[in-house]
């Protein structure tokens, strides 16, 4: 029984090496191509995935570089936020996180500082879309003017000590102070964000509900502090400027990383 089954499988095997002649269709015979070269032809998955991912990774980086290039050869730095320096006494001072300028002088015998955000150019194509070109007027305006929240701190001596704290907003070219608090540690407080000290701590009445002789002698302090008009195009300048500067960064340490 082993020895019919052994003839029974030679014959399989050699019947799938030949065949008949397609010229003759008889007794000629001709040896059939092996499997082994067809298999042997064939491309592997894990060769053809390196492939595509090589050519998409060279893809990649060179759109990087064209975009590196064309924003180093467009950067131009404030001249406007510049100016403002030279004329208001602040200076630029170095700041832990990369996303908030800070800007300080000392006036008075007190040191103030003013602290804001990074920010991205408005998006240019808001209005498309049917609803939202019926929205009022007065809601697009919302939108198409920037929004900064601006903290100011006012020391007398030491960060640590106590000091004054101004919640502050700028829409468009409106400066508005929101909340004014004195705390016993400037430092701990501003460590916490604008929304954990507003929601952590009383920050004072909402500015808007004062008498009205005492919003303005708060306005005319802050005023005369370098908290006035002229800081807004400042902080506006500063804070597009600035998300510039990290976007150009993250496109070179990702090209960085892509060449490793």
């Amino acid at each position: 029984m082993f020895q019919a089954l052994k003839q029974r499988s030679s014959f399989k095997c050699l019947s799938s090496l030949v065949k008949p002649s397609a010229q003759t269709g008889t007794g000629l015979m001709r040896l059939a191509t092996p499997c082994t070269s067809i298999v042997s032809a064939q491309r592997s998955p894990f060769s053809s995935n390196i492939v595509r991912i090589e050519k998409s990774l060279q893809s990649l980086r060179t759109s990087l570089d064209n975009e590196i290039n064309y924003e180093n050869e467009n950067y131009e730095p404030v001249k406007q936020a510049e100016e403002f320096l030279q004329y208001s006494g602040f200076q630029l001072v170095e700041n832990e996180n990369p996303y908030f300028i800070t800007i300080s002088k000392r006036v008075y015998g007190m040191t103030v500082k003013v602290s804001f955000e990074s920010q991205p150019p408005e998006i240019d194509d808001y209005d498309e879309g049917d609803n939202q070109s019926e929205q009022p007027q007065e809601f697009k305006d919302m939108f198409e003017d920037s929004i900064h929240d601006v903290t100011v701190t006012i020391c007398p001596g030491d960060e640590n000590g106590e000091g004054m704290i101004a919640e502050l907003t700028i829409h468009g070219d409106k400066l508005y102070i929101v909340h004014m608090v004195k705390v016993e540690n400037v430092a701990e407080v501003m460590r916490l964000s604008r929304y954990e000290r507003s929601s952590t701590r009383y920050l004072g009445p909402e500015f808007d509900s004062l008498d009205p002789s005492l919003k303005q002698a708060l306005q005319e302090y802050l005023g005369d502090l370098g908290i006035n008009d002229d800081i807004i195009a400042f902080v506006d300048a500063m804070a597009l400027d600035q998300d510039q500067k990290l976007y150009m960064k993250w496109l070179q340490q990702s090209k960085d990383f892509l060449i490793q």
